[in-house]
């Protein structure tokens, strides 16, 4: 591959991504505001750089993961950001969890300047990032994809074009809405199990082999619930934040989100609850707080 890559945005993902694209074989710059990730950067093998136009300097397919569209907005909008430090031909490959129209308003911007922009964001969390099993899911025009599949494909098995710009964090934030819904529902009726004399692990091993099988029941319960760890590695405040992004693209075209709408605001408890950093996986302890019940393999 003739493109050098460089990464924004060097955190839980970012960094287990960066070493998945290095693995491949690709040279690798970083940017990141917290110079301890950095140095971490530096040891892994990657190039670390001190500003977004020193990066842009280097690198010709720039990858932002970070946390929300205001972000990736000030990369690019602003002082020494893309938007006037990236030569024409510089492609923005944005994997954060993004709002769709302002993912388009940049896309715009961008293309004025000769500037080119994909949204890929990706799931399967920080296990996927390490092991490169992640899904990537592509908004833009193909071609620019095919450009960025090196990388795309040293990062995720599953890379797949889903339509036009935007419509990767579409399918992005409909798809964490739908985790957050599945992971409620877990809470609710699991503690209702145990109050029923039922054993959690008994529950959640009969819904793993029944019709309510997912994610949630095969790997998180069983893994950060059961458990007592609470660690899956993904913060209450960035689901909140993925379930605010669907339900006001609802809003935005008046389509019906009753069950979003009622998990948003429980998530929004838990937020107050326990804080954005707490890790997802406590809405399992709202729903304890609220049955007086736990849910636990001894439980």
């Amino acid at each position: 591959m003739n493109d050098q890559v460089g990464i924004i945005g060097y955190g839980a993902m970012g960094s287990r991504m960066g070493r998945r694209v290095m693995g491949a074989g690709i040279p690798l710059a970083v940017y990141d505001i917290n110079p301890a990730t950095l140095e971490q950067a530096h040891n892994d093998g990657a190039e670390p750089v001190k500003s977004v136009a020193e990066l842009l300097a280097r690198c010709s397919i720039v990858i932002t993961m970070l946390p929300e569209s205001a972000h990736v907005e000030s990369v690019v909008l602003g002082e020494g950001g893309i938007l006037v430090a990236a030569k024409p031909g510089t492609l923005l490959c944005d994997m954060s969890s993004s709002y769709p129209p302002a993912t388009r308003c940049l896309h715009a911007l961008l293309k004025e300047k000769g500037i080119e922009m994909i949204d890929a964001p990706v799931s399967g969390g920080t296990q996927g990032a390490e092991a490169g099993t992640l899904t990537v899911m592509v908004g833009g025009n193909p071609a620019l994809m095919e450009r960025a599949r090196p990388a795309l494909e040293a990062i995720g098995t599953n890379v797949v074009h889903v339509g036009d710009i935007g419509c990767g964090h579409v399918v992005k934030a409909l798809n964490n809405l739908l985790s957050a819904v599945t992971n409620a529902a877990a809470a609710e009726v699991t503690t209702l199990a145990v109050r029923n004399g039922i054993s959690a692990e008994t529950a959640i091993n009969i819904f793993a082999t029944s019709s309510g099988r997912s994610r949630v029941t095969d790997f998180v319960y069983p893994n950060f619930v059961l458990t007592r760890s609470f660690n899956a590695n993904f913060a209450l405040g960035l689901m909140k934040k993925d379930a605010d992004i669907a339900t006001r693209l609802a809003r935005e075209v008046d389509h019906p989100m009753l069950i979003g709408n009622l998990v948003r605001d429980i998530y929004g408890m838990a937020v107050s609850q326990f804080g954005p950093r707490a890790d997802y996986t406590r809405i399992a302890q709202l729903y304890e707080g609220w049955t007086g019940v736990e849910m636990s393999k001894e439980g």
